[in-house]
């Protein structure tokens, strides 16, 4: 316990033993004189904040190689004047270094996620190019119709291999995700499938509203979660994703023509269901799975809340097809 100058006016024996100094003897010194210059200067500053506003002050700072969560909280009179300050430390040195180790196993966890999607995909894609490159002069010489095919493969294979490289550097540069739009994002997402899988997406973008950046963001992954439905299990040979934008509401839906699946007979942990719902859940937003044997699958997501502030002048409308 501290007046608003730092003298102390009461101590128990953890923080004695932490500031090394006698219970009896730390009455009545300042507790300032305590701590190095810089660390002094930052509970000063601390102290004079909690004064002037009479609210608690909470930080964390660092001293000799062990980290500590502080709190200051203010004791008034009758008329809201700071008589005194009750301090409060916690020694959450082993609670950062768990922190720190957790987040170095997420960023080895995701390094060896990428370097697996960038071998799967990319690699085998631009290794599919190479080959159909390398015979492309002799099939053309012998055969121009077939060395068309081959070039319309080929170009399509490094449009694939080109969106999986702008897919993993999102993974990679979060502001670059936040910064681009949705139509551009759902177009890296069907490129990389079509290069990936050979199935023909259509798109359609009808208005040119783009929403909120955690609504884009949920919309994103629900689709990245669908395609990767698609191309593991639908046997698909053509997806339509249709977006529909407007300020302050969204409506994105992907249908393929697969081979559908049971719902009833499908946990939600083994298509990324879950996943999916949990990705529209947290920005309000609604999501439908329907889908039956042999008649494909469709997965719509709509969400409706206030408009954003990216907004185009004129809604526009435009559909393409990545062949």
């Amino acid at each position: 316990l501290i007046d608003s100058q730092g003298v102390i006016l009461d101590i128990n024996q953890v923080a004695a033993e932490r500031l090394e100094i006698e219970t009896a003897s730390a009455i009545g010194v300042n507790v300032y004189t305590l701590f190095e210059s810089e660390i002094a200067a930052q509970r000063e500053a601390k102290t004079a904040q909690l004064v002037e506003t009479g609210l608690p002050v909470r930080w964390e700072d660092e001293r000799q190689g062990r980290f500590f969560d502080n709190n200051l909280y203010p004791i008034l009179d009758d008329r809201g004047n700071v008589t005194s300050i009750a301090v409060f430390s916690m020694d959450i040195t082993e609670s950062k270094q768990v922190e720190e180790r957790l987040k170095t196993a997420a960023a080895a966890e995701e390094r060896t996620r990428l370097a697996r999607d960038l071998h799967d995909a990319v690699t085998q894609t631009i290794y599919s190019a190479s080959l159909i490159a390398e015979v492309l002069p002799s099939v053309w010489e012998r055969d121009p119709q077939a060395g068309e095919r081959n070039l319309a493969k080929l170009r399509q294979l490094v449009r694939g291999a080109l969106g999986e490289m702008r897919t993993l550097l999102f993974e990679l540069r979060p502001s670059a995700l936040l910064a681009a739009d949705l139509t551009t994002l759902l177009g890296h997402l069907s490129e990389a499938l079509t290069g990936r899988t050979r199935i023909l997406v259509e798109q359609s973008f009808i208005g040119a509203s783009d929403p909120p950046s955690e609504v884009k963001i949920a919309l994103y992954r629900i689709a990245q979660e669908a395609f990767n439905n698609i191309a593991k299990h639908s046997e698909a040979a053509r997806v339509e994703v249709e977006l529909r934008s407007e300020p302050g509401a969204v409506l994105l839906t992907i249908r393929d023509n697969g081979l559908g699946f049971d719902p009833a007979k499908v946990s939600e942990d083994k298509l990324g269901l879950r996943i999916m719902q949990e990705r529209a859940q947290e920005v309000g937003a609604q999501l439908e799975i329907s889908s039956e044997r042999s008649q494909g699958t469709r997965v719509s997501v709509e969400w409706s809340g206030q408009p954003s502030d990216r907004t185009t002048p004129q809604d526009g409308e435009s559909s393409r097809a990545v062949k």
